[in-house]
């Protein structure tokens, strides 16, 4: 009798999955370019408009927009760098829009009760914000989320110098696009889905073939050396004359979203943060919390009645002498941000008391069951 034991063939063998390690590095860049954007529509909406162009003050607010418009790309790339490979579920988008519903008509509800700001018919009026407008991100994120399956099967197609060569041409073509082929150009200035998802394409290789090979040092190096080039190009505006027609092309070339130098600044300051490791868990416990409200703070400080109503009231920072100005924005966005963070885990609470996105995330993914068996019928 052979009582020889069978070792299983090590090819054969399955080894248990493991779990890639959560990037904090990342999840602070989240936090940190929603940030950003606190801080640009400051400097644009506050102290651009609160002052004379070409002044010592005004240099200072293209300083802070030379710095902080990248943000919204980094946004994109950080969807594509999470986001890639993963199934979709049409509870996701639902929850997001329903989110952004949540508080764009509670403002508008708690504007109007305490304030007495809001019109009755304005509610009415504006409740989709994603089809009004209201939300531009929002409208396009959610579009986003739709096209990312399609867009995982065109990156899974790609080899990796046709995914790098795909991501230079959509550089170039959209920092050249706008000027000569604006009327079909479908990124414009980058407030489209399109942009998100060319920006998308970006964190997805990254996740897919990895970061850049450059040193912290020299990513930084590049990011500043970016942001000068955005702020010379609208500094050196002073000194150069041209018919009021072209006067305001030139002055915010660089100035939009898909402007190259700002594509740059997004690329090397994403693989700057994802190249950081976080280790503490007292630090990533403060992250996670500041990054999980990130779309909430775009959405409460962003809404349209209080860029309208109330962002002009903060230019009392005006007030402060110039040396002072540069702390008090920051500061002034920071108690933005924690205030709109707080909002955000007082409605987490709520949802999960009365089981909202559990709800959402029922239905949604009952529907999407729906038109999964109804396609495979057909």
């Amino acid at each position: 009798m052979n009582t020889a034991v069978k070792i299983p063939d090590p090819v054969q063998v399955k080894m248990p999955a493991v779990k890639p390690e959560r990037n904090y590095g990342i999840d602070l860049l989240r936090a940190l370019s929603i940030f950003m954007v606190v801080v640009l529509h400051i400097s644009t909406l506050v102290i651009a408009k609160a002052t004379q162009p070409y002044t010592y003050v005004d240099d200072i607010a293209v300083g802070f927009e030379s710095i902080t418009y990248c943000a919204v790309n980094i946004f994109a790339m950080i969807s594509g760098y999470v986001c890639f490979g993963k199934k979709f579920r049409l509870s996701r988008a639902a929850n997001v829009w329903v989110q952004g519903l949540t508080y764009y008509l509670g403002i508008f509800g708690v504007l109007a009760i305490i304030c007495g700001t809001v019109d009755s018919r304005e509610l009415i009026e504006h409740f989709f914000p994603v089809t009004e407008k209201a939300y531009w991100y929002l409208s396009a994120y959610i579009l986003l989320l739709f096209l990312m399956p399609l867009l995982d099967r065109i990156i899974d197609s790609f080899d990796k110098k046709e995914h790098l060569m795909s991501l230079v041409l959509v550089t170039l073509f959209a920092e050249i696009g706008l000027t000569y082929a604006m009327a079909m150009w479908p990124f414009g200035e980058g407030y489209t889905a399109m942009w998100l998802a060319a920006m998308y394409l970006f964190g997805a290789y990254f996740r897919k073939y990895g970061l850049l090979k450059l040193k912290k040092r020299s990513l930084l190096l590049i990011f500043f050396a970016c942001a000068a080039v955005m702020f010379a190009s609208k500094y050196s505006m002073r000194y150069i004359t041209l018919e009021p027609k072209y006067f305001g092309r030139y002055d915010r070339a660089f100035f939009r979203y898909t402007a190259l130098p700002c594509v740059i600044e997004a690329i090397v300051l994403f693989n700057f943060f994802a190249k950081i490791r976080i280790t503490g868990k007292k630090i990533r416990a403060f992250i996670s919390f500041f990054s999980s409200a990130s779309l909430a703070v775009y959405l409460i400080h962003s809404h349209p009645h209080i860029l309208k109503y109330y962002f002009p009231k903060l230019s009392f920072v005006m007030n402060y002498r110039i040396r002072y100005l540069i702390p008090m924005v920051i500061l002034l966005a920071a108690a933005i941000y924690i205030v709109c963070a707080l909002a955000e885990y007082l409605r987490k609470i709520v949802f999960k008391y009365l089981r909202i996105d559990r709800f959402v995330g029922f239905v949604s993914d009952k529907i999407q069951a729906l038109f999964l068996y109804f396609f495979r019928k057909v």
